[in-house]
């Protein structure tokens, strides 16, 4: 697997640099790296020098990402040797459409944020793509672009989508620059 090392200077490191490990597949997409750091093994504890390895990564059959994994850590001096541990703790999950947006991320302690996406009404009546977000507290929040994907309109919701509280909305010139711009609560 390629990898690359690189070294920083680091005046109270154990050996007086900081090195980094970055490997990637033959795809070009970085897969793991590994940073020296000093690490409490446990709360309270006195730091000891390892390498904290960044967390695994899986990816679905199209090359997006699946499942990241929390970080990890091994004792030094394993640079150039790719670690294959996942932690134990769940993986966040994301899930895609068919054209490779997201519509779902659940972190580990199973909370989702969902994203929708197809067309509406903006704030002066113009129909143009929505992007729905709903976040793990059931915050929503629409943004419509128009087709040069320039936002057009924000609306924010409380109480779980029953309030709007915030909308804002921008007219554009054909130059892309804001025209006029307008907040309501």
């Amino acid at each position: 697997m390629p990898w690359a090392l690189t070294s920083h200077f680091d005046s109270v490191g154990p050996n007086g640099r900081i090195e980094t490990a970055l490997f990637t597949d033959g795809l070009k997409r970085v897969v793991q790296t590994k940073k020296d750091a000093a690490v409490s093994p446990q709360a309270g504890t006195a730091p000891t020098d390892v390498m904290a390895v960044s967390g695994r990564v899986t990816f679905d059959p199209f090359g997006r990402t699946a499942q990241q994994f929390y970080p990890v850590t091994e004792p030094l001096g394993q640079q150039g040797t790719f670690n294959p541990a996942f932690d134990s703790v769940q993986p966040t999950v994301t899930a895609f459409d068919i054209l490779d947006r997201v519509t779902q991320v659940t972190i580990p302690d199973n909370t989702t944020t969902s994203t929708a996406y197809d067309f509406g009404a903006d704030r002066s009546g113009q129909t143009q793509f929505r992007t729905t977000v709903i976040d793990a507290n059931g915050k929503q929040k629409q943004m419509f672009r128009d087709v040069r994907a320039l936002i057009t309109t924000v609306n924010e919701f409380n109480n779980n989508g029953a309030t709007e509280f915030q909308t804002t909305t921008r007219t554009m010139s054909p130059a892309s620059s804001t025209t006029s711009s307008a907040a309501a609560s």
